[in-house]
């Protein structure tokens, strides 16, 4: 389907024109085949949670952690328990699932550290 026929979709939804609701849009239409009206729920469903999410980290890390388990990266059903993740596991998981395997969470922190000053490992922590 064509960029422009989504965002027709959307807008004769009442959804915003956004880059989530595309994203959303293409997502779960591989999932729902053929059912537009399903596949608006579901966006509606997600755009709902967002609003009213308490989740210690903002969506698209939501998104890595989520896909990192083995999850759908819209699937919020796991999100309370993602939401225990220290820091510092977060950033290496996100670190991971984009790819920069062997350690490179420590590296980047490091070169952080040097360049700017900030010592990541040393910063307060919710556990």
């Amino acid at each position: 389907m064509s960029r422009e026929n989504i965002f027709t979709i959307l807008e004769r939804n009442d959804l915003d024109c956004t880059s989530l609701n595309y994203s959303l849009y293409e997502e779960f239409s591989n999932v729902i085949v053929a059912d537009e009206g399903g596949i608006i729920q579901k966006i509606i469903k997600y755009n709902d949670y967002l609003l009213k999410n308490h989740n210690k980290y903002p969506d698209h890390i939501m998104r890595y952690l989520r896909q990192r388990r083995g999850l759908e990266e819209f699937d919020f059903s796991k999100d309370e328990e993602l939401n225990k993740i220290s820091p510092t596991d977060a950033f290496e998981h996100v670190v991971e699932w984009n790819g920069l395997l062997g350690g490179y969470a420590s590296t980047i922190k490091r070169w952080i550290n040097d360049i700017y000053g900030i010592d990541l490992d040393d910063m307060k922590e919710d556990k």
